[in-house]
């Protein structure tokens, strides 16, 4: 996360079909609610419709737990820097969706998985991690740190960037540990895998993916 703002953190859903068995919406615009007359609480400045088609099916095969950091939605400066549905990190989920994960939901906080981990924020990402569990009938979590997280700079001010490295790894261990902890006694039988995103810059000025065990 760049520099060490750290936001309100939100979570991205993304409801999928069943495999097979899509029920999608028709294509034709939905009337805004003003058009029909009818009194709103909030006062409408702006509307967008995106077109595409939207499914009713829900379930999700994996939630992906990652940093609210635009860097990694990126295109690598290729488009003066602007997000692109072909960035760091939807490369990584066509990689995921290829080993049969089609259907991907999302967990996006400052310091991703760090937020399971501090005490202001843990009781919430756990209690929502767990009712996307029983509502999208996830079988895997992906808990994904990056390197150059401006979350764990401003958490641990002064520590090197091995420091925060090994910190974060730590971490990851100790939140898989805790979710499966959970997911066991709910009875959910979920699995949850580790990993990192780290920047390279010795003149690929990439991203490197890694999973650890």
């Amino acid at each position: 996360m760049q520099g060490t703002r750290l936001g309100i953190f939100f979570v991205r859903a993304i409801g999928l079909g069943q495999t097979g068995r899509r029920r999608d919406f028709p294509t034709a615009k939905p009337q805004n609610p003003t058009e029909r007359g009818e009194a709103m609480p909030l006062r409408v400045v702006d509307t967008f419709y995106s077109e595409l088609p939207f499914t009713l099916d829900s379930e999700a095969d994996l939630v992906l737990v990652v940093c609210s950091d635009w860097r990694f939605s990126d295109d690598g400066g290729q488009g003066q820097h602007m997000p692109v549905p072909d960035g760091h990190l939807q490369r990584f989920e066509k990689r995921l969706q290829g080993q049969g994960l089609r259907h991907i939901d999302h967990e996006e906080f400052p310091g991703g998985p760090g937020a399971f981990i501090d005490d202001e924020s843990a009781n919430v990402t756990h209690r929502w991690t767990q009712l996307l569990t029983g509502l999208h009938g996830l079988r895997e979590v992906f808990l994904l740190s990056h390197g150059d997280c401006g979350a764990y700079k401003a958490r641990y001010p002064g520590k090197t960037a091995e420091d925060l490295l090994e910190i974060q790894q730590g971490d990851l261990i100790e939140v898989r540990e805790q979710l499966e902890r959970a997911f066991a006694a709910a009875g959910h039988e979920v699995k949850v895998r580790i990993g990192m995103a780290l920047p390279r810059h010795d003149g690929r000025e990439d991203v490197i993916f890694v999973e650890y065990e």
